[in-house]
């Protein structure tokens, strides 16, 4: 619950978004669910689950990895970056205030991805093979996280 950009000791520091690695980077067919609230007030724009997260830190914008997020704005995205600049998928989904669960699935070359019982499916990239699991928001604001995986 950041909500503010904190010291910039590298770029990516400097980008607006947050990111929490957990788990192993040994993980590579997993699935990572999520239960997210997000406010009415003070809120992010925008959350996200990711799978095969091999680097970080000043690195975190240079990597290939796979993340789902969730925009209030009413769409979710499949991407290969960090920065949602490789766009695998996108979609429209409700995302009002309140409790939503953001879920993904990565085996071999196939993503399986739900945001609030709204399915999709997607072929990814072979690489990374294997990173930690991650979430975070791609704007400073409010949301609380619960993480089944």
């Amino acid at each position: 619950m950041v909500l503010e950009i904190p010291v910039a000791y590298h770029d990516s520091d400097l980008h607006n978004k947050s990111i929490s690695v957990i788990g192993s980077n040994t993980w590579s067919d997993i699935s990572v669910e999520i239960n997210v609230h997000i406010p009415t007030l003070n809120s992010t724009s925008r959350v996200f689950v990711a799978a095969r997260v091999d680097q970080g830190e000043c690195n975190v914008f240079k990597v290939q990895d796979i993340y789902l997020y969730g925009l209030q704005s009413g769409v979710y995205q499949l991407s290969n970056d960090f920065a949602r600049t490789k766009i695998t998928q996108q979609g429209s989904v409700q995302i009002p205030a309140g409790w939503h669960i953001l879920s993904l699935l990565v085996q071999g070359t196939n993503a399986l991805g739900a945001f609030d019982g709204v399915l999709f499916n997607a072929t990814i990239p072979t690489s990374p093979e294997a990173g930690f699991a991650a979430i975070g928001t791609d704007s400073y604001g409010l949301d609380d996280f619960i993480i089944l995986y």
